[in-house]
């Protein structure tokens, strides 16, 4: 992978859902609506993160161990809309 150039890996769901700790399909019992709802709430909790830095050096910490985290949810979560 090279992020000079733009590439991103894709991620399914099931990939996103190990990363984050929450239920695989074969153990899932949240249903679509709150899984998606948790999904976006880890979006916004590391935009949330990342923006109550105080200096460069902290953002630039947080934002590099964020940012491939923030991009796999977010290509699940569209992955929902398709």
């Amino acid at each position: 992978m090279s992020s000079s150039i733009g590439i991103v890996p894709r991620t399914s769901v099931g990939e996103l859902l190990k990363v984050v700790g929450l239920p695989t399909k074969s153990d899932r019992t949240i249903g679509t609506n709150e899984l998606i709802k948790e999904i976006v709430r880890l979006i916004d909790n590391q935009v949330s993160v990342t923006a109550t830095q105080r200096t460069t050096e902290d953002f630039v910490k947080i934002r590099s161990e964020v940012f491939p985290n923030y991009v796999s949810a977010m290509m699940s979560l569209g992955s929902f809309a398709k």
